[in-house]
């Protein structure tokens, strides 16, 4: 699974050798030890050593029907769940469900009603619900979440970049994602570009030897060029003197102003000479300005002929709100061709990492998925515990095949490292890596009243 036979030797490292040596299992602490492959006493003296698995237990992974194994979670997780985050089937002819008759849109909705409402016992008081679907069941789920008074957060249009084309009528070019929750005031995406933004400012000025010329210059054309930003964050292109990242931002007024005060122009500090006012006055009063000049932060031009701008700081805490619309053009195939594994259809891994880290910003959130699929939702736990030091849990649920020959393998691949080519690791963890890899992952099946009578032996 791992690729650990194609491992070599070196002068300071141990290989792989058919009886692994305790060198080599040190040199990979990220190595998956699963008990199905073991006696139940190697496993019964395993979970013996290691004390109380429950609090150091990352994840769990439910081989079952949803609705039991959500039956079964009541009352462990009753209000625990901070993040339910779901792609069901669309209901469409390849979304592969099953109707009973032919009122397909009603059977749809009662089985999205019963998994739904078992969420109300689970989610915890700000816990947020995320619900894919696309413009087949939009409308009905959007009504159904209302009259169960699931709280609207609003709905987010994913625009993944590539229209189906050749189809009737207009190209379909995006699906949606339902957001419900309890939380007051606005919902915020993870600051990974941010921390990304500020630690390629400290290197590049680190680099230079300090605020150079060049180090601005260089900061400049690497933030045009920096894949996955969005348009407000390229806007961070410029290195303040005490190397803080900054971008400018206009401070007019936005509806006009009648006090005088607000149409007191600025003064050109090399000129001498009143600058431009906005039409509708400044949005600051004359003592905001003065602060702002003190501590340096009014962007003046060459001459007073440009109207003054503001300097916006970029912080580690800088908040940017999630938006209406999230463009990602990822192809849940690419991750999965990278893993060596083959699923019909998934999302994208960068797109649930960023739903997944706004809708559960708190470092020790649980993260159910009662439609795993493929597992993407665990996997993007686990990035995210990995990029940001986290304590993420996971819990998925599945009932198909699929569960043994993807979803579990998957979790396995992505908790030995993050970065796979074509079904093989492309480097080890690191040791920071490894420390936030996920420890133990539960695997739970229950059966159900037709496993029980099959399994029956006469």
């Amino acid at each position: 699974l791992f690729a650990i036979d194609e491992i070599t030797g070196e002068m300071v490292a141990t290989g792989y050798s058919k009886k692994l040596k305790s060198e080599f299992l040190k040199a990979h602490p990220t190595l998956v030890v699963d008990t199905l492959h073991f006696d139940a006493g190697f496993t019964a003296r395993l979970l013996e050593a290691i004390g109380d698995v429950d609090e150091q237990t990352d994840g769990v992974l439910f081989h079952s029907e949803n609705g039991q194994a959500m039956s079964m979670m009541q009352s462990r997780y009753q209000k625990r769940i901070e993040c339910v985050h779901i792609d069901p089937p669309y209901n469409t002819q390849t979304s592969g469900f099953l109707y009973r008759n032919t009122y397909q849109h009603s059977s749809w909705l009662a089985m999205m009603a019963e998994r739904l409402d078992a969420t109300h016992g689970l989610l915890s008081a700000g816990g947020a619900l995320l619900c894919h679907i696309d413009e087949n069941e939009y409308e009905r789920l959007h009504v159904m979440c209302e009259e169960m008074q699931l709280p609207n957060a609003g709905t987010v249009v994913w625009d993944k970049r590539n229209p189906m084309l050749g189809r009737k009528g207009v190209a379909t070019q995006h699906e949606y994602v339902l957001w419900r929750t309890n939380t007051a005031g606005p919902l915020y995406l993870r600051n990974a570009n941010q921390r990304l933004i500020l630690e390629n400012a400290s290197r590049i000025v680190a680099q230079a030897g300090g605020v150079t010329e060049e180090a601005r210059i260089v900061f400049s054309k690497w933030i045009a060029s920096c894949p996955g930003l969005s348009g407000g964050e390229r806007a961070n292109r410029y290195l303040n003197d005490d190397a803080r990242v900054y971008q400018s931002a206009g401070m007019s007024a936005p509806e006009q102003r009648t006090d005088a005060k607000f149409f007191e122009p600025l003064i050109h500090p090399k000129t001498g000479k009143p600058c431009p006012v906005p039409p509708y006055g400044w949005s600051r009063t004359p003592e905001t300005f003065k602060n702002l000049l003190e501590k340096n932060e009014i962007l003046f031009g060459e001459d007073e002929s440009v109207q003054p701008r503001r300097k916006v700081f970029l912080t580690k805490d800088s908040q940017r709100q999630v938006s209406s619309i999230i463009q990602d053009a990822g192809r849940g195939k690419t991750d999965m061709d990278k893993l060596g594994l083959e699923f019909p259809y998934c999302h994208p891994l960068s797109l649930y990492i960023e739903l997944v880290g706004a809708a559960a910003p708190s470092g020790d959130a649980i993260v159910l998925d009662f439609f795993a699929g493929s597992g993407t939702n665990g996997h993007a736990v686990i990035a995210l515990n990995r990029d940001e030091g986290t304590h993420r849990r996971l819990i998925l649920i599945e009932v198909g095949e699929q569960f043994d020959s993807v979803l579990v393998p998957r979790i396995k691949k992505a908790t030995y490292t993050p970065e796979w080519k074509d079904g093989k690791p492309k480097r080890l963890a690191t040791t920071e890596e490894a420390e936030r890899s996920p420890r133990i992952v539960k695997v739970l099946r229950l059966e159900s009243y037709e496993d029980a009578l099959n399994n029956l032996e006469t």
